[in-house]
């Protein structure tokens, strides 16, 4: 995720010139306001971030993060040149995405997909107790794994 966000920012910062100091700054000029609405929306569309969690990027409020979103859906649809500012930040956005790997295939990725593998096709029908305990056991240690690997 942290490369998703790094990309958008990166991306708008390209497009429209505006550092990301800036973006998160206090200035309420159009081309910085339109700056920080799109890398909102585009983090918003991309990951799994809330509102709250996109407002501390920009160090702005959940409601704030709303309306901007909310102001980007509503530009595309009536202003070409937005839309079209919009567009460039996406597609630059989509280069950099495809040049930039998700994330190395480890040891410890390989070993973390085969215990989402052997935990998903256990035959639920059949558990008893002690399996439901062991099977909530694995869940817990896949989490913890997946935790470790995102945090690299």
């Amino acid at each position: 995720m942290k490369y998703t966000i790094d990309n958008v920012i990166q991306a708008v910062e390209e497009v429209t010139k505006v550092p990301y100091d800036v973006m998160k700054g206090k200035r309420k000029y159009t081309n910085i306001s339109e700056a920080r609405q799109i890398a909102m929306y585009l983090i918003r569309r991309e990951t799994i971030l809330s509102h709250h969690e996109i407002g501390k990027i920009f160090n702005r409020n959940h409601s704030t993060v709303m309306h901007n979103i909310k102001k980007v859906c509503d530009y595309k649809k009536i202003d070409k040149q937005f839309n079209q500012k919009f567009n460039d930040i996406d597609n630059a956005f989509r280069k950099l995405e495809k040049s930039k790997p998700r994330f190395q295939v480890t040891d410890d990725c390989i070993g973390l997909f085969q215990d989402i593998y052997d935990t998903i096709f256990v035959d639920n029908n059949e558990m008893d107790m002690t399996d439901l305990y062991e099977y909530d056991k694995k869940k817990k240690e896949i989490k913890k794994k997946l935790k470790k690997i995102l945090k690299n």
